[in-house]
């Protein structure tokens, strides 16, 4: 690196992304409360994978939002119950997004 300044100057840059993007996690992670969280994951996923995407288990979900699977399995109720989301067998449809939006938006 010592010889290569063009190296050194992307190994920095990648290095500065890296941190960034930890700083982000743990911003969320900190400051905003699950129900943002998870409204921020399903409106990603849908947004990715279309209408009628496949949930990935509590657990999984749980560890990408930060928290454990039971807060997840009680909020995904709640969005159900709330109309914001449709749930059958794992697969989703996102029936209200503004809703979630809303919520991706409150801090």
């Amino acid at each position: 690196m010592q010889q290569d300044l063009t190296l050194c100057n992307n190994m920095l840059h990648l290095v500065a992304e890296c941190a960034q993007q930890v700083v982000q996690v743990l911003d969320r992670m900190v400051f905003r409360e699950l129900d943002s969280r998870l409204a921020e994951y399903l409106l990603f996923m849908a947004q990715t994978h279309g209408q009628g995407f496949k949930l990935p288990t509590n657990t999984e979900i749980a560890a990408i939002v930060g928290t454990t699977p039971e807060p997840v399995s009680r909020k995904l109720g709640q969005f159900s119950l709330q109309g914001w989301i449709e749930v059958k067998k794992r697969e989703v449809r996102v029936t209200n997004p503004s809703a979630l939006q809303k919520l991706v938006r409150a801090v």
